[in-house]
Parts: structure tokens; C-alpha cells; sequence
């Protein structure tokens, strides 16, 4: 018998997501009446490796769920009185 092997390395890191696709993506979304925000970041690949960008999109993210959720103020906007 003999033994099945196992590929020599394996991928350490996602694939990276080609922006073109990632703008189809989102002006399809659009496109059918969804809200999107696309975020880019110049030099940055798919994770983010900068610390000031991971921390802007953890801030974004909070602000969006605290929007969403909680009704707070949409990021970057302030509430009317």
C-alpha cells in the first residue's frame, strides 16, 4: 500500500482579492439598491498589514455597527437637533 501524499507547503495567506472584482462587486451592489461603502487602502493588500489602517477599519467597523445596532449617528455625520 502506499501512502497518499500531503502538498509540501501550504498557503499562509488568503489569496488576494483583485480590485477589479472587488468593484464589480460593489456597483453590483449598488446597482440593486444596497448601501456599500468600498474601502480601499493604497498599498495594502487583503489582510491589511499597516497598523494605522487595521485600526481605521476596526474604527469604521465599530461605527457602522453602532449605527446599525444602536442608532447612533452614521460615521462621519452628525445627528440633526
Amino acid at each position: 500500500m502506499s501512502a497518499i501524499g500531503r502538498p509540501n507547503s501550504l498557503p499562509t495567506r488568503p489569496p488576494p482579492v483583485v480590485f477589479i472584482n472587488g468593484l464589480a462587486f460593489y456597483n453590483a451592489l449598488r446597482f440593486n439598491g444596497k448601501k456599500a461603502v468600498m474601502l480601499t487602502y493604497p498599498g495594502e493588500g487583503h489582510p491589511l498589514g499597516g497598523v494605522a489602517n487595521q485600526k481605521d477599519l476596526r474604527v469604521r467597523f465599530m461605527a457602522f455597527f453602532d449605527h446599525s445596532l444602536k442608532g447612533a449617528p452614521a460615521h462621519g455625520t452628525r445627528r440633526r437637533r
